[in-house]
């Protein structure tokens, strides 16, 4: 139902929780689950219309927060995370799976644990991409990893996203001096879906299986791919590589 109103599934419990959607709760593992009404979703939809979408980004500038971002309690030091980020509001998660708005949160004097962090950007292309199924517990190991990534490499050589379930982790091609155990190393590679992880003497190596490659291209060729990259705030090779992905399957039939 998430991807049919095309919001994350906290803004869902939020606006079940001010009364914009109609739901039922019924008995699902440890917290139970919603069942939506159709036609309150269906009214949900018409009243934003068609074209609403998942923000793009997983960060915001101005209130300096980013994904799955922990926050803390000032006097009792307990744990929330960002669960949502979007033009209209941010919303954190307690422990218990509460819904908290980004005033809520600053009212409870809940400040950041782990700042948003900014670092000279990569221009070498190439990522490695990792795959975490969302997990239940503020304190898994995979928020963890997100944490240290912030830290580490910064807002900008990072990207962060949720699809069905899982946190898609990219992190831009780079060697990194750390003191991380052999298990957080081992942790990262049994779950990295695309590109390498390797460790060697207090250093650890994202290796992208990203590649460059020249084309020889004609001018009108070349300029529409141009016009393409500026519609995307991209680069040519970016639109490309997009391109040659949505034709992955084509490649794998012709070269059988």
């Amino acid at each position: 139902m998430e991807e049919r109103l095309q919001i994350s599934t906290t803004k869902v419990h939020r606006l079940i929780k001010n009364g914009e959607l109609m739901a039922t709760k019924e008995p699902f593992k440890a917290h139970g689950r919603y069942i939506i009404d159709k036609e309150s979703a269906n009214r949900y939809i018409e009243s934003k219309g068609t074209t609403q979408s998942m923000p793009s980004s997983y960060y915001n500038l101005k209130q300096q927060i980013y994904m799955y971002q922990p926050f803390i309690q000032t006097g009792t030091n307990q744990l929330i995370r960002v669960m949502d980020i979007d033009n209209q509001e941010t919303l954190f998660q307690t422990k218990d799976q509460h819904i908290l708005s980004f005033h809520e949160a600053t009212a409870l004097h809940y400040k950041p644990l782990q700042p948003l962090v900014k670092k000279t950007y990569i221009q070498k292309k190439g990522d490695v991409r990792f795959q975490f199924h969302h997990p239940l517990s503020l304190n898994d190991r995979v928020y963890d990893v997100i944490d240290w990534l912030m830290s580490e490499v910064g807002y900008l050589n990072l990207d962060i996203q949720s699809d069905n379930g899982s946190i898609l982790v990219s992190v831009k091609e780079r060697t990194l001096e750390t003191n991380q155990s052999y298990e957080f190393i081992t942790y990262l590679q049994k779950h990295c879906i695309d590109g390498d992880v390797q460790m060697n003497d207090g250093f650890i190596a994202f290796i992208s299986n990203e590649q460059y490659t020249a084309l020889l291209l004609h001018q009108e060729i070349k300029s529409e791919l141009k016009a393409m990259a500026k519609e995307r705030n991209g680069s040519i090779s970016d639109v490309i590589a997009e391109l040659v992905k949505k034709r992955e399957k084509y490649f794998e039939i012709q070269f059988k």
